[in-house]
């Protein structure tokens, strides 16, 4: 008999202690590796029940009898084990990693003597061995998805890296330096690691507050530099250009630095101050600009009268908030866990389903209500701006009149009058003519600069705009603007904790980028100062018994005084699906 094992090392490996081994086994016809009909349904039972568990390691043993020689057979084998695998995979179950060893003929299960026992032989064994949690940290380390991406570079080469999500980074030569303070020779490895979308965020786990304070992220990234194995660092007045991707820009934007915490996690967001530019002209260095001519006869005219003219008001921008849709009750769906699925009555899943449709009714009409509140404001502010663009006419026409008044009552002749407005226009002129040798000078030292740096990378889908920065450090960086609440529209949510397991509490903004972490205090959990009524997704996770806990609670901020959340048992699988769906 030939025996080949196949060890099928599927999600994270944890050092924890595995309880007892499942062993279940899947038969062949003879001559054959095609799975038949009982072998899929068994498979897919065992997917099920693998995919409820914390995490696994899964080793496949593939058998034959004795007939054939001892090639064709290990081929045989290793047919039927990519057939269980290959299926297996369809089912969820993720392979990451196969190793392969030959075992010999002199270890069948049943005598290959008689047709029986020859069919006992001819199979699949599928051990698998369940893994478990020691801890919250393990649970969150397991979570983590890693998107890394890593370019390598000349030391001496200027180069403009492009990550896969659009973050830009131009990096010149002899920007950075090793921990010696000497510059790099040879190749330089440059990783980035991305994440500008809510499920990146929480599964690097990220989030967005600074000292408390809430933000809403336009994004963030890792960056780390290396050359020949040691970390690198900006060197001292040098600094790298950053681009970082938008579909939309808003006002406030400035660059955040990551502040580490125990185990190298990100701690908590420091703002640098620096706002955000909206072109590279604006972070790379460039002529001064030319000054504007000053009318000399204004200047010299003998009057009382020193006004300034008015400033013409701006009209509101345009109103780009889309009228919110009412939810699809066919389209609300209510996943049990495994557990729930098992011990909870049909009703009872209903029920629970007909209240999440009720939170997104709910959460609808706070947005309508929100949406018609703001488009109300708009056309208030439009109608201020038609008002105040009247009154800004009668006070351009009267300080007009003024200053013809004070032009025609002032000591100067006629002639000189003349000729200083002659000499203003030739003024005039030449700033004109000054300002379009500025642009092209400007336009020309972007040229030379983008064309100084060598292109590495690409992106996976171009961008509509960028947030333009410069960058003096490496490690978490992030485009986040400050988040400001009124204190009567300020409210913070209490969740309690009724056993003694630690776990990890985050609340999710489902209509920005936003992220804020509870934090114990007094044996409940509360976050920081949120918008009242903005709709809110509460989830926890926690580790007992060495099983994965989830809980996840839709609410609008300020509808309660206090928060219940009810775990269920869950696994990396599940909990990673349910942070994708953010």
């Amino acid at each position: 008999m030939k025996k080949t094992v196949f060890l099928l090392l599927l999600l994270a490996s944890f050092h924890t202690q595995a309880q007892e081994d499942w062993k279940k086994s899947v038969y062949f016809d003879t001559d054959r590796h095609e799975l038949r009909a009982d072998a899929r349904q068994l498979l897919d039972e065992w997917c099920r029940q693998l995919l409820e568990l914390p995490d696994y390691a899964v080793e496949i043993e593939a058998h034959t009898d004795s007939r054939g020689s001892e090639t064709y057979n290990l081929q045989l084998a290793e047919r039927r084990a990519a057939s269980v695998s290959a299926y297996m995979a369809t089912q969820g179950v993720k392979v990451t990693k196969t190793t392969t060893k030959s075992l010999g003929e002199d270890q069948p299960a049943f005598s290959n003597d008689n047709d029986e026992g020859r069919q006992g032989n001819r199979r699949v064994d599928v051990v698998i061995r369940p893994v478990y949690f020691s801890g919250i940290d393990e649970l969150a380390a397991g979570l983590k998805r890693h998107n890394r991406q890593t370019y390598r570079f000349d030391a001496g080469k200027s180069v403009k890296v492009t990550a896969k999500s659009g973050t830009q980074l131009w990096v010149e030569a002899g920007s950075f330096t090793l921990p010696d303070g000497s510059c790099p020779k040879g190749n330089i490895e440059l990783s980035i690691e991305e994440s500008y979308e809510l499920p990146d965020m929480m599964l690097a786990g990220l989030h967005t507050t600074s000292k408390g304070k809430m933000l809403v992220s336009g994004g963030m990234f890792y960056v780390e530099a290396t050359a020949g194995g040691q970390p690198l660092a900006v060197k001292d007045g040098a600094a790298l250009q950053l681009a970082m991707p938008t579909n939309m820009r808003q006002e406030g934007m400035q660059l955040f630095y990551g502040a580490p915490g125990p185990g190298g996690n990100l701690n908590d967001w420091i703002s640098t101050q620096q706002m955000a530019a909206s072109s590279l002209k604006e972070r790379i260095k460039s002529p001064p600009q030319p000054p504007l001519p000053v009318m000399r006869t204004v200047a010299q005219v003998k009057t009382n009268y020193m006004g300034k003219a008015p400033k013409k008001p701006e009209r509101p921008g345009t109103f780009t908030r889309r009228e919110p849709t009412p939810p699809n009750r066919d389209k609300i769906k209510y996943e049990p866990g495994f557990f729930e699925r098992i011990f909870s009555s049909k009703t009872k899943l209903e029920g629970k389903r007909e209240a999440k449709y009720q939170v997104a009714l709910r959460r609808y009409e706070y947005r309508r209500e929100k949406y018609w509140d703001g488009y109300k404001s708009y056309e208030a502010a439009l109608q201020r701006y038609e008002q105040q663009l009247v009154d800004y006419q009668l006070a351009y026409n009267d300080w007009a009149d003024k200053r013809n008044a004070a032009m025609n009552t002032s000591q100067l002749s006629e002639e000189e009058k003349k000729r200083m407005m002659a000499q203003y226009e030739i003024d005039m002129k030449n700033f004109h003519l000054q300002m379009a040798a500025w642009e092209e000078a400007r336009n020309k030292r972007l040229q030379e600069f983008e064309n100084n740096f060598t292109a590495v990378g690409k992106a996976d889908a171009a961008s509509v705009d960028y947030y333009f920065y410069a960058v003096t450090r490496l490690g978490w960086i992030n485009c986040d603007l400050f988040y400001n609440i009124e204190p009567e529209d300020q409210t913070t949510l209490v969740i309690h904790d009724n056993d003694a397991a630690e776990e990890k509490v985050f609340v999710i903004f489902k209509e920005m980028k936003s992220i804020m972490p509870a934090t114990l205090v007094d044996g409940k959990y509360q976050s920081g100062k949120v918008p009242k009524k903005a709709a809110v997704k509460i989830i926890g996770y926690k580790v007992q018994e060495g099983k994965a806990y989830l809980a996840v609670h839709e609410t609008m901020a300020g509808e309660k005084d206090s928060y219940a959340l009810h775990y269920q048992p869950s696994s990396l699988k599940a909990i990673r699906k349910e942070l994708e769906t953010l």
